[in-house]
């Protein structure tokens, strides 16, 4: 269980370090417009998703 986890936050820092490499490389404003939607969209994926499950509160609104 706690490899899963350390797996996951890797996973996550490496796909986010290289959206910003890409975001550093290529400042296009709309480029770096849908990165950050994108990361944000991982980040609530594999972060706070599973805690909402965990605690009961995957009701959809």
């Amino acid at each position: 269980m706690m490899l899963n986890t350390i797996l996951k936050l890797a996973a996550l820092a490496s796909f986010v370090a290289s959206v910003t490499v890409l975001a550093i490389y290529v400042p296009d404003l709309d480029l770096i417009a849908v990165l950050i939607i994108v990361a944000v969209m991982a980040i609530y994926d594999f972060l706070i998703r599973p805690i909402r499950i965990r605690n009961g509160n995957n009701r959809q609104r």
